[in-house]
């Protein structure tokens, strides 16, 4: 197994995206600018959005979520949130509901050569 290279692509009150990854498995943490600015902070690694496994979310706002409304319609990515805030995201009709995994706070999902755990945290959100 190769070594891990973790990138912020972006963080802050207008967007947040981190990007983890080795050779075999490459997954987002939050997708909170436009899908046109993650896939170019992608490209500026040397990555294609469709080279991406999976979409985790933190939680529901927008400066989290924002290139979903793209990115589950163009994509088949599966997008990974606890099951409150998987809830909320499906009910948003700009969103494919159908790209949605929901799962309990305390989880682990395995992707290729990841485990990613959830766990809850202090924040206004579902």
């Amino acid at each position: 197994m190769s070594d891990y290279i973790i990138c912020t692509l972006f963080s802050g009150s207008s967007g947040n995206c981190v990007y983890i990854g080795n050779e075999n498995t490459k997954i987002l943490i939050d997708a909170g600018k436009s899908a046109k600015a993650v896939c170019s902070g992608l490209e500026s690694i040397g990555v294609s959005i469709s080279d991406i496994d999976a979409i985790f979310i933190t939680h529901e706002h927008v400066d989290h979520v924002s290139a979903l409304k793209v990115l589950t319609k163009k994509t088949f990515l599966p997008v990974y949130a606890v099951s409150g805030c998987a809830d909320f995201l499906a009910s948003i009709p700009a969103i494919n509901g159908e790209r949605i995994v929901a799962h309990e706070p305390g989880s682990a999902i395995e992707v290729g050569d990841l485990t990613v755990s959830s766990f809850r945290t202090s924040h206004d959100s579902a």
